[in-house]
């Protein structure tokens, strides 16, 4: 058992804690190499469905905070770019 315990084992945010499509890796300690947790890997398909959502956060963005439509797009439109150019 990793110190965080095995119910986040593998598993991304994505609508609630699910298990990420693309499998899991190791989070290690970098002076020991011990592991301590497993995170969860989003595949094609969860960053597609993370991106319907999007749309909904840049709408939270947007009324919560004053932000601009264009400055809300933007943010998660970078980010979604980011993630999708990840080699893993």
């Amino acid at each position: 058992m990793t110190w965080l315990g095995e119910q986040w084992h593998g598993r991304i945010l994505l609508g609630g804690w699910v298990p990420g499509s693309a499998g899991d890796r190791a989070v290690t300690a970098p002076a020991t190499g011990a592991e301590l947790a497993r995170i969860g890997l989003a595949g094609p398909t969860d960053v597609a469905a993370a991106t319907e959502q999007a749309a909904e956060i840049g709408h939270w963005i947007v009324n919560e905070s004053g932000s601009v439509p264009g400055k809300a797009e933007l943010g998660w439109v970078t980010i979604r770019d980011h993630i999708a150019a990840y080699p893993f």
